[in-house]
């Protein structure tokens, strides 16, 4: 055997006192590596998210319009306005039902209802529809009424 060093095998003796440190440092351990799952997943699987993309019945997105979440039971909201490409996101959204709305000058308010799970972030891509129709003798549109909406769960795609 030239040139390679030989291996040795190693002893190592430990007193009962570096017995006792070494089961006590492996038993903390232990017990630390048992309970840092279960508060990670409490962290990680609390809420979910809701977003989508606000376009006219053209197509086009619509930029700066008013998006409002709405839990049924409580009836608590938040709003938020479409980016400048059409895009809105509400992070942090517990599970239950919910009302999407989506508003904007010159179009109908638009309406669904989604129910949101915790861990599935869920696509609520909405459709405005012009307030005034052609053929409307009078010249109003409807003010009430629910628009197209397309909700879509689990990962969320951004292109």
């Amino acid at each position: 055997m030239s040139g390679h060093p030989r291996c040795q095998s190693l002893s190592v003796s430990f007193n009962s006192s570096s017995k006792i440190q070494f089961v006590a440092m492996l038993a903390a351990l232990l017990c630390l590596f048992a309970l840092y799952p279960t508060s990670l997943h409490a962290q990680a699987a609390s809420s979910t998210s809701i977003s989508g993309v606000v376009s006219d019945s053209s197509g086009a997105i619509v930029a700066g319009a008013a998006v409002k979440l709405t839990e049924k039971t409580t009836n608590a909201s938040r709003t938020t306005n479409t980016n400048d490409t059409g895009r809105y996101f509400f992070a942090n959204v517990p599970s239950g039902e919910y009302e999407v709305t989506a508003s904007k000058t010159g179009f109908r308010i638009t309406k669904t209802l989604v129910t949101a799970t915790v861990g599935l972030p869920l696509t609520v891509d909405l459709k405005l529809e012009t307030r005034f129709r052609l053929g409307n003798r009078r010249g109003h549109g409807d003010r009430h009424g629910t628009a197209n909406a397309h909700a879509t769960v689990g990962n969320t795609r951004h292109g």
